[in-house]
């Protein structure tokens, strides 16, 4: 289903999709990882909650198009479940439209095959390897991925945080001893630039991609003067408080 929702987003103006039950039920998702599962579970229960809006006395609703300022929220209902994308104000919706004909096609088999499966097909889950995390006297090396989409005014927000996964976050915390934390502090070990960041903790991580990664936007990345893959050395900065990174 993720291969699905990866697909739709190629489509030029999509940020993000998520399939969610008609009882609020996360499905599959596909987002950058600075929207971690919180709040796109948020925005399941929001479509879930809204669900019997999403029809009329002249039949079902074929699309919903929210319009905002900074971009569009798109909401399809498919059978017992719907798809929802998140865009960037200069989508193309008759070229998205196209791509949905043959998408949600797809994604309602894999829907009713993930709810018809009996449990004696379910396979067993793959536990994973644990990435491993490299330290050095001063700190932990962290590689650098750099967000893409940036650019889009969507991203404003979003410019000054770093996102971490949890793993990442308990290995720094440790390191330096000192619990809960809401800033870090990354630099250029080759080129000496630093600056401290809001930190944002990636949870739905499972398979441990983000585990020793530091994913910055493209600011941030003007600013240490890296490139995706470069190593920076993450330092904690004193304060994190009772709230800490639970509370980012």
């Amino acid at each position: 289903m993720e291969a699905v929702l990866q697909q739709i987003n190629t489509v030029p103006g999509v940020i993000g999709s998520l399939i969610c039950r008609e009882n609020g039920e996360l499905a599959a998702h596909s987002f950058p990882p600075l929207f971690d599962g919180a709040i796109l579970q948020n925005a399941a229960d929001a479509v879930a909650e809204s669900s019997v809006g999403l029809s009329s006395s002249t039949g079902d609703v074929k699309i919903i198009d929210l319009r905002y300022d900074d971009g569009r929220i798109l909401v399809k209902p498919l059978q017992q479940s719907f798809l929802l994308l998140l865009c960037t104000k200069t989508l193309n919706l008759q070229l998205l439209v196209m791509s949905l004909n043959v998408a949600t096609k797809k994604l309602e088999k894999l829907c009713q095959t993930r709810t018809t499966a009996p449990l004696s097909m379910a396979m067993p889950a793959v536990q994973p390897t644990r990435a491993m995390v490299l330290t050095t006297e001063k700190g932990i090396l962290l590689q650098t991925e750099i967000m893409k989409s940036t650019a889009n005014t969507f991203w404003d927000q979003m410019l000054d945080v770093v996102a971490i996964n949890r793993t990442t976050s308990l290995e720094i915390s440790n390191f330096f001893k000192t619990g809960a934390f809401k800033k870090i502090k990354l630099t250029n070990q080759v080129t000496g630039h630093s600056k401290s960041f809001p930190v944002r903790i990636i949870n739905n991580d499972s398979e441990q991609r983000f585990t020793g990664k530091a994913v910055i936007s493209l600011a941030i990345a003007e600013t240490l003067r890296v490139n995706s893959n470069d190593q920076l050395l993450a330092e904690l900065v004193v304060g994190g408080g009772r709230l800490g990174w639970e509370g980012i």
